[in-house]
């Protein structure tokens, strides 16, 4: 994984965050788009995401109950 995925990993996380967060009375009709094509592009990162547990030594697998449901 290099530096350029994870960073884009974790804008990706925080901004779907951001939009969770404002989902009640601030929410706006784009949010849903946007998070939609969010979860999209983390989907895409999860193998990369997997590598780097996994070569950092983690034996678990990740899963969306185990490591966050990003609503996909």
């Amino acid at each position: 994984m290099t530096v350029k995925e994870m960073n884009r990993y974790m804008r990706l996380v925080n901004r779907l965050m951001w939009i969770m967060d404002h989902s009640g009375v601030s929410w706006r009709p784009e949010y849903a788009e946007e998070a939609e094509q969010i979860r999209k592009e983390l989907k895409e990162l999860r193998p990369i995401i997997e590598e780097a547990r996994r070569a950092k030594g983690g034996d678990r697998k990740c899963t969306e109950e185990s490591c966050g449901n990003t609503g996909s």
